[in-house]
């Protein structure tokens, strides 16, 4: 943490120094007050208390919530056990798309009472996966998302639809993607992020990964892709994550459109959907 001192050069904070201490409270004052504001004047006792756990990564805390509030939603106030699961369970997220997925399902829990509880379970979903799973996921949903917007002849809640949505990407463009600047090995992070979302229900049973032998799609254009279909958890997830709980499977290529997190991700670009005929 750092700070302009009277002298006008940037210094380190020692944790233990007392303009360190005076600039956490600040910090907790600022958790203290956007959770009173979101959660709502009913709920003072528990906006202190959750900013009291959120003084832990107060960094973290600041961005989940902030990024909440700009989401925006319905009018109303915040779900107090999505909240307390999120600051419980995910303080410790500092990736960029892992933060607007917590932060969507905030945004997502506003109703006019603040009893909307359902995004507990995808709360508790999200700070499980690991940050290559919740990266495959908002890569692969953000582009179905914009490219069957608008297709009123793909019917997601059946299964014909969705296997109209077959989607194919180039191997190479979706690992550097996914992997970014980690240190990571590709073939186990891609491996790894694969197999966890299609255990988790968050794409089809007919998945593959590997060369165009091992990718059987007569329309393949890729010397080694990825194969995938969306499901109907994995389209709720991405509603739940842009903040908007009305997208769903029925609803999905009327409502859902892509969301940048901060900092954004670029799109992928070599990106093919077999099945599916030319919008008319």
């Amino acid at each position: 943490m750092s700070q302009l001192p009277p002298g006008g050069e940037e210094q380190e904070l020692e944790p233990g120094s007392l303009l360190a201490a005076k600039t956490a409270e600040e910090a907790g004052r600022g958790i203290g007050s956007l959770l009173v504001r979101l959660l709502g004047p009913a709920t003072d006792e528990v906006a202190i208390y959750l900013a009291y756990k959120a003084k832990r990564r107060i960094g973290n805390a600041m961005r989940i919530l902030e990024r909440a509030e700009a989401k925006g939603g319905q009018e109303g106030y915040m779900n107090e056990r999505v909240a307390d699961r999120i600051l419980d369970d995910g303080l410790l997220l500092d990736d960029s798309v892992a933060v607007d997925y917590v932060s969507g399902l905030l945004a997502g829990s506003r109703s006019p009472n603040g009893r909307d509880d359902r995004a507990v379970t995808w709360a508790a979903e999200v700070t499980s996966m690991s940050t290559l799973q919740i990266r495959a996921h908002y890569l692969l949903y953000r582009e179905w998302a914009s490219r069957l917007h608008g297709r009123a002849d793909v019917q997601l809640n059946v299964t014909s639809g969705t296997r109209k949505a077959l989607m194919l990407v180039e191997y190479s463009e979706f690992v550097s993607m996914l992997v970014g600047d980690h240190d990571i090995d590709r073939q186990g992070a891609i491996t790894h992020a694969i197999i966890g979302i299609h255990q988790a229900g968050l794409i089809g049973q007919d998945f593959a990964l590997g060369d165009k032998k091992t990718v059987a799609v007569e329309e393949n254009p890729f010397r080694a892709a990825l194969k995938v279909t969306p499901t109907i958890r994995g389209i709720e997830l991405y509603g739940w994550a842009s903040g908007d709980p009305s997208v769903i499977a029925p609803t999905f290529t009327r409502l859902a459109a892509p969301f940048d997190t901060d900092p954004p991700l670029p799109r992928l670009t070599r990106v093919v959907l077999p099945k599916l005929e030319p919008a008319s």
